[in-house]
């Protein structure tokens, strides 16, 4: 029920909740005698209001001398009336004040000058935390997708993480919940609801999190807020190698023959990804366009720019990848969308690539990007050097290539010492 009222707010027409400061600072009034001239004997008395760095002056229309005006006591002597008009504006602006601070608008000096001399506001107004969710897919992630610099896929796991986050804050502090009761160990408690509730592991949890910091930021952009309450909160990740399959698993897949020709068609894309390193979505865009012959070799190779980060990969296609793209060319999907594999989801990938590990007794749970560590690890195995990988990889350097998807074995290091052992006894020779 909680889901469906957040939904709903995210997705209706915007209502909105008065500001809220989250600070009060001194507010002051003083009254000001300026004398015009030297032969004038009366001055006129300004009022001004000091509040957060601001100040406001405006005339009270009282004249006095300065000898008859006591500023302490806000008192002219002699002058009843005109002592009642100064006294009466000052606790005009003090119960301003004392109002805008109680109802949580936004406080300046030129509204408390207003009130004091009786004249109606109208407050800009802020929108509740789920509302303010909903501007920020408006406003920011939906533009973002018209200009290129997200994609749809990625758009659409903003608005569900729209809706996880404000669970956490509503759950926390109602459905009504303000922008300003967002606390800084909000930061840290929604990475462990993340984690408990939603089963989420921690980098992944951490990246909801910074999405969060990134909306606030954008309400204190919009002066919803004054300050991002997750402005120190520093991400933790933790840094793990993913799976991959050894050269035994992958012969398994190569040499199975599936009873379903849904599994092996996935069967078949998922090898293609170990023979190429290409992630999901650069397989899921694969076109004739982006597949070169080399002049000087006669190799065919992929150069294509990665989805995810723009920076172009070179990957030349090995004879078995050059069979799996020569099956599926008169594919009746391949020929009908352009595209040079007929893949579906990721979801529904991942799905029939865990039915293929079970029915192939392979214990590890098996994902597109398992094909993508598998590719580098293989390489890195047959001693192809990392900067190559890393090219082929689509990677900027190669400490991404060996933080993140290489795994140095055991075997590795050994064969290593061996051929240093093999050349150093040459040299002796």
């Amino acid at each position: 029920m909680q889901k469906q009222l957040i939904r709903k707010r995210l997705t209706n027409k915007v209502t909105v909740s008065p500001r809220k400061l989250e600070r009060t600072p001194e507010f002051s009034v003083i009254f000001i005698p300026r004398k015009l001239g030297r032969k004038s004997k009366s001055a006129p008395i300004y009022c001004r209001l000091t509040y957060a760095g601001q100040r406001t002056m405006f005339a009270t229309g009282v004249h006095c001398t300065l000898a008859d005006f006591d500023a302490k006591a806000v008192t002219i002597n002699g002058q009843p009336d005109q002592t009642r008009v100064l006294q009466a504006l000052k606790a005009q602006a003090e119960r301003g004040f004392s109002d805008l601070r109680v109802t949580g608008r936004k406080i300046s000096t030129s509204a408390i000058r207003d009130l004091a001399l009786g004249k109606t506001l109208t407050f800009e107004q802020v929108p509740i935390l789920v509302v303010a969710f909903k501007h920020f897919l408006d406003e920011r992630s939906k533009p973002e997708v018209q200009t290129g610099d997200i994609d749809l896929d990625t758009h659409k796991q903003h608005e569900r993480w729209a809706i996880r986050i404000a669970e956490y804050f509503v759950k926390q502090y109602g459905s009504n919940c303000e922008l300003n009761q967002v606390k800084p160990a909000d930061a840290k408690g929604l990475l462990i609801d993340l984690k408990q509730q939603s089963k989420h592991c921690h980098n992944y949890a951490e990246k909801i999190v910074q999405h969060t910091k990134r909306i606030l930021n954008y309400a204190v952009e919009k002066e919803w807020i004054s300050r991002n309450p997750f402005m120190n909160y520093r991400a933790r990740r933790e840094f793990k190698k993913g799976e991959f399959l050894t050269a035994e698993e992958l012969s398994l897949i190569e040499e199975s023959r599936l009873a379903s020709p849904v599994l092996n068609r996935i069967r078949s894309i998922f090898l293609f990804q170990c023979y190429t390193g290409l992630a999901y979505k650069d397989v899921a865009q694969l076109r004739q366009s982006h597949i070169l012959t080399d002049k000087e070799t006669g190799w065919q190779y992929i150069k294509k720019e990665r989805e995810k980060s723009g920076v172009t990969q070179i990957v030349p296609l090995t004879p078995q990848a050059l069979a799996i793209l020569e099956h599926y060319r008169e594919d009746k999907d391949c020929k009908r969308t352009g595209l040079l594999l007929p893949i579906p989801s990721n979801q529904k990938t991942n799905g029939y690539l865990q039915q293929i590990a079970a029915c192939l007794n392979i214990s590890k749970i098996v994902r597109t990007h398992v094909a993508r560590r598998t590719f580098s690890n293989l390489l890195k195995a047959k001693g192809m050097d990392v900067k190559n990988i890393s090219v082929m990889l689509g990677h900027t350097n190669t400490a991404m290539t060996e933080r993140h998807y290489l795994d140095i074995s055991p075997a590795m290091v050994i064969k290593n010492m061996q051929r240093v052992i093999r050349v150093a006894k040459l040299k002796q020779a």
